[in-house]
């Protein structure tokens, strides 16, 4: 569901990660609708990836955290996604808000190799104790 606080629930989980002691050097997040990347598709990702090991060679050895965040924007994301899953060490956090990830489709598409947890907006109500 969009603005419903995805991101925010991934940065929760990064600094989780970090409190449990997970250096940040292994962890990767990406925001795929900044304008900053220009046109994302699956040659960025998999750039932007082997950069990050490149500087970053403890990640590939120890495991990496990749956050992408809003993946829906990348044609072919779910073929990128099977591909690191089956080849490297990561844990892949995804956001999307497009009618394309349901968790059915998200599991096909990722053939179970998935959790899907949807996240709904917290509603807060103010109330107000008025003098009468």
């Amino acid at each position: 569901m969009r603005r419903s606080g995805k991101t925010y629930v991934m940065f929760q989980e990064l600094r989780r990660l970090l409190g449990e002691g997970v250096p940040k050097s292994r962890m990767l997040y990406l925001n795929l609708e900044d304008d900053r990347l220009g046109a994302v598709d699956l040659d960025l990702l998999d750039r932007a990836l082997e950069l990050f090991y490149r500087q970053e060679p403890e990640a590939r050895e120890k495991g990496a955290y990749l956050f992408l965040d809003e993946i829906h924007v990348v044609p072919g994301w779910e073929r990128f996604i099977r591909r690191i899953l089956d080849t490297e060490d990561v844990h892949i956090v995804l956001t999307g808000s497009s009618a394309k990830l349901m968790s059915t489709e998200v599991h096909t598409s990722l053939r179970g190799r998935c959790q899907v947890a949807e996240v709904l907006p917290l509603v807060c109500a103010r109330w107000r104790v008025g003098v009468v």
